[in-house]
């Protein structure tokens, strides 16, 4: 007897913080760069069964965002704006950890994913509230659409109880697989498996300070 339901979530879920670079070609339209970290909050899923095991699985991951976009704005001290511009994830990492406890066992696997670049892109509306002519702060509304398939997992394994065993190895994640596959001895993970693409997808608030130099910002 068992009974399953979603989690659902994104890794683009938490915290971040970040660096922009703009340069206004006119008063109303400019180019902006920023980069920034995003360190993700745990997804976190249960699972029991009427034979006595029970478990939890937890996900969490990080990666850093180069945003280059187009920036249109208007008005004097109160200059409302929209960004558009392209998403690029690089240095992305995740980590995921199962612990079972049954009658007579334990078994824990952790799989660390690395690699892989991400492109997506996004969507913003704001406010800039001017200080003085060099100082300001702005508040924002903004959206990214993004997904990372990862290069290769990390993984051990181990079991502990009645049998005690455990093994670890890399796991590469390709397009296409063809041929014989080599696994491990104990756990037969494939050396190989598809690709999977997971969301880091957000919508969120962003508040920070902005310093213009050179008259118009």
């Amino acid at each position: 007897t068992s009974s399953s339901e979603n989690v659902t979530g994104s890794f683009g879920k938490g915290f971040g913080f970040g660096l922009g670079l703009g340069y206004m070609f006119t008063e109303n339209i400019g180019a902006e760069a920023s980069f920034s970290m995003l360190f993700g909050s745990k997804i976190k899923t249960t699972y029991s069964n009427d034979l006595g095991t029970s478990g939890n699985d937890e996900i969490k991951s990080s990666i850093m965002r180069i945003t280059p976009a187009l920036k249109v704005t208007g008005g004097e001290k109160l200059k409302p704006y929209a960004k558009f511009g392209l998403v690029v994830g690089v240095g992305a990492k995740g980590t995921e950890t199962l612990n079972l406890n049954g009658v007579g066992f334990t078994y824990k696997e952790t799989d660390k994913y690395s690699g892989g670049t991400s492109i997506g892109w996004m969507g913003a509306f704001g406010v800039d509230f001017e200080l003085s002519e060099m100082l300001g702060i702005y508040v924002e509304l903004n959206s990214i659409n993004q997904t990372w398939a990862p290069e290769k997992n990390d993984w051990s394994i181990t079991q502990s109880g009645v049998i005690s065993e455990s093994e670890s190895g890399t796991q590469t994640f390709v397009d296409k697989i063809s041929g014989t596959q080599s696994s491990s001895t104990i756990f037969h993970v494939d050396n190989q498996a598809l690709k999977s693409y997971n969301p880091f997808s957000s919508f969120g608030i962003q508040i920070g300070a902005k310093l213009s130099f050179g008259g118009s910002n």
